[in-house]
């Protein structure tokens, strides 16, 4: 299947400190989830150490080698702005 064919991207965020979740963000506006990226204040989670933030980008459902239908995605997680960054840019590249 070519990527002109493919559903969406699907955009997930979620904040975690101190082990729990405290903010989750879910899109499927390339648009909208890229200013909530620049949104995040960094500075504010660094003073409630630990902290992480899991990005998820789904590419949706395809047929994997063997003929079953799998979701396709990248996630990973990030406590620099700078590392989420780097992960949004190549998660999203064509």
């Amino acid at each position: 299947m070519s990527l002109q064919k493919m559903k969406p991207i699907s955009y997930a965020l979620k904040i975690y400190q101190k082990g729990k979740e405290v903010y989750n963000h879910y899109t499927s506006s390339s648009w909208r989830f890229f200013n909530f990226l620049k949104a995040i204040d960094f500075t504010e989670l660094k003073r409630n150490k630990p902290y992480h933030v899991f990005l998820r980008v789904g590419y949706g459902k395809h047929e994997d080698t063997w003929g079953k239908m799998v979701r396709f995605y990248n996630s990973g997680s990030y406590t620099t702005k700078k590392d989420l960054w780097f992960a949004f840019r190549a998660f999203t590249e064509k």
